[in-house]
C-alpha cells in the first residue's frame, strides 16, 4: 500500500490493520503514561472487636478525597491490632507507607529518634492551619524534642465509673460530673469508699468493696505532683516526695483501708481485672472504651459517670491518642500533606474519629458527635464527662530513654509494694537507682 492510498485511510482501520499485522501488543500499552493515577499507601493499625463497624466511614473518606484529586488513589493497607511489628517491617525494609494512621503513641515513640516522621509544624505554618480546636494536651503530646510528629485523630480518655444503687443504699451524693469541685479529692474518694465497703461475716474479706481498679498508676502519680525525668530525660526522679505519697495511696487503698481488693482476692473471688460488672464495686476509674463494653451486654444495674478525683497537683486523666502521622522518606509527601489536612478539616475528623476508630475527635467542636451518638446505645450515662476531663489528659505513652525496659522495671516495684511485702520508700529507692542506670547507658551510647 503507498502512501497517498494509506493517508485515506481511516484511523480506525489503521488500527486494524496494525494488530493484525503485527498482534496486540501495540494497543495494550498504555499511550499515554501520564495518566497513571498516583498510588497514596495509608497504614492503618485497626482496632480489635470492631473492625468492620470501622470500615464504611474510611471508605467514605477515601472516596470524596479521590474525587478532589482524581489523578490519585488511596490504597489502605489495614494490619489488625498490635500492628506496631508489621509498621516496623515495612520501614525497616524500605518499603513504608506514606501515612500511618491512627497510630498510637507507642507506636510512634517506636521511630521518633529515627528520623522516620516528617516535621509537620513547617507546613502547618505555611499553610495557617487553625489548631486552636484541638484539645491542649492532644498538641503538647504529638511534639517531641520540637518537632511536631503527627496531627491528632482520636483520642481516649478516662472517667470515674459509679454505681448509683450503691451510693444510694450508703445515703452517699453523687460525685461531682465536672472538674469545678476542688472538694473532689483523693481523700473524699477514700472517705465514699469506706461507707460502700461491706465486710457483712467479719471474716476480713468484703462482700462488697468500695473501689475497683483506679486507673493508671502514672496518672495518679501526676496528681500527686510526681514525675519520672526530669525535663531533659537525664536525671531519675522516681524516689521523689511526691512519689512516695502516691505508691503509699496505692498501697493503702488495699492494705490500710481496705477499701480494693488485692490481686489474691481478686484470684480467689473470681472477680477477674475488672470487677464492677458484677455490682459489688462502688466505683472504677476506666477510660472511654470500657463505656463501650458494658453495652454489650449491659450492665444489670444503674450506673453514671463522674469526674476523677484531684491530687495536690490537681486533676488528671488518662489521655490516649492516634496520630496521622507522613513518613518523611515518602516519594509523595506533599499529597501526603494534602490528605492529612483533608482527615482533618472539621467536617471530616469527627465522623472519621467516631465511626472509622471508635474514639472521641480530639477537637472541641467534634468532641459532641461522640457523646451524641454513644449517647444512643447509653441514654442515661453523662458522657459528657469524658469530654469534660480531656482539657486534664496526661499523655502516658510519652517518650522515654529505654521506654520497654524501663516500663517493666517500674511494674514490677509497683507489684511488690501492692502485695505489701516491701515499703514505698526502700522500693522506690532501688527502683530509681536501677532506672538511673538505664538512662545513662542510653545518654552514653547516644554520644
Amino acid at each position: 500500500m503507498n502512501r497517498r492510498l494509506w493517508s485515506y485511510v481511516s484511523p480506525i482501520l489503521r488500527l486494524t490493520l496494525i494488530t493484525l499485522l503485527f498482534g496486540t501488543g501495540i494497543v495494550l500499552s498504555d499511550p499515554n503514561p501520564l495518566l497513571a493515577k498516583t498510588k497514596l499507601q495509608v497504614f492503618v493499625g485497626m482496632g480489635t472487636g470492631n473492625e468492620k463497624a470501622q470500615l464504611p466511614a474510611q471508605e467514605e473518606l477515601k472516596k470524596a478525597f479521590e474525587r478532589l484529586h482524581p489523578d490519585v488513589e488511596i490504597q489502605y493497607v489495614r494490619v489488625p491490632w498490635p500492628a506496631d511489628n508489621r509498621l516496623t517491617t515495612l520501614i525497616v525494609a524500605g518499603t513504608p507507607p506514606d501515612v500511618v494512621m491512627p497510630v498510637g503513641m507507642h507506636g510512634s515513640n517506636l521511630f521518633l529518634e529515627d528520623g522516620v516522621w516528617l516535621d509537620l509544624d513547617p507546613l502547618i505554618s505555611r499553610d495557617k492551619l487553625d489548631l486552636s480546636r484541638y484539645f491542649a494536651p492532644t498538641l503538647q503530646a504529638t511534639t517531641f524534642r520540637g518537632t511536631r510528629y503527627g496531627m491528632p485523630v482520636g483520642m481516649y480518655i478516662d472517667a470515674l465509673f459509679y454505681n448509683k444503687e450503691l451510693f444510694e443504699n450508703a445515703a452517699l451524693p453523687p460525685p461531682p460530673h465536672d472538674y469545678s469541685d476542688p472538694s473532689w479529692t483523693w481523700e473524699r474518694f477514700v472517705e465514699y469508699a469506706k461507707r460502700m465497703t461491706k465486710d457483712v461475716n467479719g471474716d476480713g474479706t468484703p462482700e462488697q468493696w468500695g473501689a475497683d481498679s483506679i486507673g493508671n498508676h502514672t496518672v495518679i502519680a501526676a496528681s500527686f505532683g510526681a514525675r519520672w525525668y526530669s525535663s531533659d530525660f537525664r536525671q531519675v526522679d522516681l524516689d521523689s516526695p511526691e512519689m512516695i505519697s502516691a505508691w503509699r495511696f496505692l498501697q493503702d487503698l488495699q492494705h490500710r483501708w481496705k477499701v480494693q481488693p488485692t490481686y489474691q482476692q481478686r484470684v480467689a473471688l473470681n472477680l477477674g481485672g475488672v470487677g464492677f460488672p458484677t455490682g459489688k464495686f462502688g466505683m472504677l476509674i476506666d477510660f472511654t472504651a470500657r463505656a463501650r463494653v458494658f453495652t454489650n451486654p449491659p450492665l444489670p444495674f444503674a450506673w453514671d459517670l463522674a469526674a476523677k478525683p484531684r491530687g495536690p497537683a490537681g486533676p488528671k486523666t488518662l489521655l490516649y491518642l492516634d496520630t496521622a502521622n507522613i513518613v518523611s522518606s515518602s516519594k509523595n509527601r506533599e499529597l501526603a500533606w494534602e490528605w492529612v489536612k483533608f482527615v482533618s478539616r472539621p467536617e471530616n475528623l469527627p465522623n472519621l474519629a467516631v465511626f472509622g476508630y471508635g474514639a472521641i475527635p480530639p477537637t472541641t467542636d467534634g468532641a459532641l458527635l461522640y457523646v451524641q451518638q454513644a449517647g444512643k446505645t447509653l441514654p442515661n450515662v453523662d458522657l459528657s464527662v469524658f469530654v469534660k476531663g480531656a482539657p486534664y489528659g496526661f499523655a502516658v505513652e510519652y517518650w522515654r530513654p529505654q521506654y520497654l525496659e524501663t516500663v517493666k522495671l517500674i511494674d514490677a516495684a509497683l507489684g511488690t509494694v501492692l502485695d505489701d511485702q516491701a515499703s514505698v520508700e526502700s522500693t522506690l529507692r532501688t527502683l530509681n537507682d536501677e532506672v538511673q542506670r538505664l538512662v545513662d547507658q542510653y545518654w552514653a551510647k547516644r554520644k
